[in-house]
């Protein structure tokens, strides 16, 4: 009778260590203000461009929903204007993101907004975390129903990370 009793209590300590969670593995990914240009991965010869500020919480409010967003690990809100451009034109296609709502994707936040336009943040707070010094992955975007687009955006690193 005792022998069979051991699983059960030793299973209770040993299941959240196999279980999926925030014990470590976890990294939060995040917002960071800036201007990002890149390449459209699904037609090079159109030109994505995004600019994410911080903004105030009235300002959030009075966007109605509209190209803002709530970074669930920072704590802000931030504006987002993102729009392409096509090789030799001039014409910005905005692209309008409504209610972009954050969650839990595999192992990090995701973002997606009404129509399946969906923003990565891809700097995380962990500082073990992996990258190519000569430049950090910062955004991923992409539309997974129109699959229109799909950008990677990077910025350069600090003196100090290059190191």
């Amino acid at each position: 009778m005792k022998k069979a009793l051991i699983p059960l209590l030793v299973m209770p300590f040993i299941l959240p260590l196999s279980s999926c969670g925030d014990h470590g593995s976890f990294r939060y990914n995040y917002f960071i203000e800036g201007e990002f240009i890149a390449v459209n991965q699904k037609d090079e010869n159109d030109t994505m461009h995004l600019t994410v500020k911080e903004i105030t919480v009235d300002e959030y409010k009075k966007a109605n929903k509209a190209n803002v967003v709530f970074d669930i690990c920072l704590k802000k809100v931030f504006a987002i204007s993102l729009y392409h451009t096509k090789v030799n034109s001039e014409v910005k296609n905005y692209v309008t993101m409504t209610n972009i709502v954050g969650k839990v994707g595999h192992s990090d936040y995701e973002y997606e907004d009404d129509s399946g336009n969906r923003i990565l943040p891809n700097l995380k707070t962990n500082e073990d975390y992996a990258f190519d010094k000569e430049k950090i992955s910062v955004y991923s975007i992409y539309n997974w129903k129109s699959d229109e687009y799909y950008a990677t955006f990077y910025c350069e690193p600090k003196e100090s990370d290059k190191a």
